[in-house]
């Protein structure tokens, strides 16, 4: 999931001393660097109900932070928060990010298969990817994402995908 955000000071943005972030719980949070102001974060555990999570600056993999993120729930809703404290320790009251009452939900993955679905007709399409699954053997070890249901569409598709 990737996140941006703004963030100024009065005294000059340079007075901004670091960028705290958290997931699901603002008492468990990571300091950053008061200079950033986008990341992307990521896991490869999905073994553990709650894993930690890399943070790459900006994105990049070859920028990765080298504390992780705690608080992570699979299968289940998310909310990450973001906080700015400048120099003086004066800091901002923690937002949400998508802000308001947005959270947005990570599913475990039941393999390292993932099928998208972007079939707009009635098709059946789920029935014929469970039955070509089962004949590979590979029954139970794929997920299928449907990018046109309304309840799982990603925000930005260009930038998803």
């Amino acid at each position: 999931m990737t996140f941006g955000w703004e963030a100024e000071d009065i005294d000059g943005n340079s007075s901004i001393e670091h960028i705290n972030i958290a997931l699901n719980d603002t008492t468990n949070y990571v300091q950053l660097n008061g200079g950033v102001r986008r990341i992307a974060i990521r896991t490869k555990d999905f073994t553990s109900s709650h894993p930690l999570m890399d943070i790459l600056l900006d994105g990049n993999p070859n920028n990765l932070v080298s504390v992780k993120l705690p608080g992570l729930k699979l299968n289940s809703f998310n909310i990450f928060y973001v906080q700015a404290v400048d120099i003086s320790g004066a800091k901002s009251p923690f937002i949400s990010l998508p802000n308001g009452t947005k959270n947005w939900f990570v599913k475990r993955p039941k393999g390292q298969l993932l099928i998208i679905d972007n079939s707009n007709t009635a098709d059946n399409a789920p029935t014929f990817y469970s039955q070509m699954m089962d004949s590979l053997s590979l029954s139970g070890k794929f997920d299928v994402y449907d990018i046109l249901s309304p309840t799982q569409a990603p925000p930005y598709i260009n930038i998803t995908f």
